[in-house]
């Protein structure tokens, strides 16, 4: 059987800059972009957590329940980070109130759908479900169209603010940074960095995100070569492996 990678159901966000103009980034191309490579991040998660639930073997339902939970934890934070600092700043930065709105209502619109998704992983994991695989892939199918949607769309509201101007927007890297700060501190760097890093293709765009996250090159090799080790057995779920290679889904039909 030919490898099976994440990158379907859910289609990964093209680079959102416009053709002929993806080397010469302003503040807007960067924040956005970034974004992108963080969002694409959610949606490996959840494509690898889509194909691999069915085939999962009953010795490692735990590991990969423990996995498939790590992704929703990470994008409440996220999510819960946005909505309490990066969404409000830049509705301040652009001196209009509600900009944002619409990426917030979105935020609710998958909500019951991933609160099923949750409940049922919780289930599982204190033993008062028996997982099913088939079961997860039917909850996901709820919200994640929905999901990626939001992921999709708001890439496009972040590009569209540069018609603000960038005097006006000054603060705005700033801001972005303080939400990548906060995300890092908040993520545990034996579970969330790690799933990061096993989420983030390095290739990917020509290997533009081979230094990402930004933070020092001995950190991040702590991270990958140290850390990583702690939940292992969660990690041969991921879509890469540790430095950052797509490899082909672990738990998939071999033939």
């Amino acid at each position: 059987m030919a490898p099976v990678y994440a990158d379907h159901p859910f289609k990964l966000i093209p680079d959102p800059r416009p053709e002929g103009e993806k080397t010469q980034n302003d503040m807007f191309d960067d924040v956005a972009t970034e974004m992108t490579c963080v969002h694409n991040c959610f949606i490996r998660g959840i494509n690898a957590v889509c194909l691999q639930a069915p085939y999962v073997k009953p010795a490692e339902t735990k590991a990969f329940l423990n996995y498939a939970q790590l992704w929703s934890k990470m994008l409440h934070m996220h999510h819960k980070e946005e909505e309490a600092i990066f969404f409000p700043g830049v509705e301040k930065i652009a001196g209009e109130e509600g900009i944002m709105a619409a990426n917030v209502e979105q935020h609710h619109a998958f909500h019951e759908g991933l609160e099923r998704y949750e409940a049922y992983i919780q289930a599982c994991l204190e033993n008062k479900e028996q997982f099913n695989g088939k079961v997860l892939v039917e909850i996901i199918d709820t919200f994640g169209a929905i999901l990626t949607q939001h992921l999709t769309e708001e890439i496009t509201t972040l590009m569209d603010l540069r018609k603000y101007g960038t005097e006006q927007f000054k603060d705005y890297p700033a801001m972005a940074s303080q939400l990548a700060e906060q995300a890092l501190k908040n993520a545990g760097t034996t579970t969330g960095i790690i799933f990061v890093v096993t989420c983030l293709d390095v290739h990917f765009e020509g290997g533009r995100w081979s230094n990402f996250p930004p933070i020092p090159w001995i950190i991040n090799m702590m991270f990958r070569y140290i850390h990583f080790w702690v939940h292992s057995d969660w990690w041969k779920f991921g879509p890469c492996d540790r430095l950052g290679n797509l490899r082909p889904l672990y738990a998939v039909p071999k033939e």
